[in-house]
């Protein structure tokens, strides 16, 4: 009797394989039970607070009629202090695709590992830790949009990270960078600041 071994993929050395069922074999009645699991591979590659997944799966698990399907998505990490770790939650999903063949899957897995760009979009004060109250401007700025009264709270409480994002902003107005250029303790956001009120859309006149 052949030992079926499993399937071999080149994965790249910032990616590890996290779990692995996914057989050096094709779907046929003889075989479903290697398709009837909930998920046939998983890769993950971790960068600080943030971990990108690659999951195959076969649907409908276990059923000759199914297909692959490959997923890319994102984790984001929450230090725990209680148990003193990362945990991982549900973050971004990018793509989800059909695919038929096998040979066709390891194809586009390892195309995939080398196309990944997720970016965690979270302010932090350090791997896993939200950056509090600007980690809460920012969700407030992204959800609900600009305001003066967010912005007014952004240059008097906010950190770095959050002044440069509200400095970008589409709806920053000339008094906002005038404040963010006499309140702002960072120097480099100061000229920032400075310059973008060189621009003509925000001389005076």
């Amino acid at each position: 009797m052949t030992k079926i071994l499993r399937q071999p993929i080149i994965v790249n050395d910032d990616w590890k394989v996290e779990h692995n069922q996914f057989m050096e074999v094709d779907p046929d009645e003889g075989n479903m039970h290697y398709f009837n699991v909930p998920l046939l591979l998983r890769l993950c590659k971790v960068r600080h607070s943030l971990k990108e997944v690659i999951d195959v799966e076969w649907k409908p698990q276990g059923n000759l009629k199914g297909s692959f399907y490959l997923s890319l998505y994102a984790l984001y990490g929450v230090f725990n202090p209680e148990k003193n770790k990362l945990l991982w939650h549900a973050g971004e999903e990018k793509r989800s695709i059909r695919l038929q063949h096998r040979w066709d899957v390891v194809t586009e897995i390892e195309k995939t590992m080398n196309r990944t760009s997720f970016h965690d979009p979270r302010i932090l004060s350090k791997r896993g830790v939200l950056s509090q109250p600007s980690e809460s401007y920012r969700i407030e700025l992204s959800n609900k949009g600009f305001s003066l009264k967010l912005a007014d709270e952004i240059i008097k409480n906010g950190n770095r990270e959050i002044q440069e994002l509200l400095l970008n902003h589409p709806d920053v107005s000339r008094e906002i960078l005038e404040a963010l250029k006499t309140s702002t303790m960072d120097h480099k956001l100061r000229n920032m600041a400075g310059a973008k009120l060189k621009q003509k859309k925000f001389r005076k006149g």
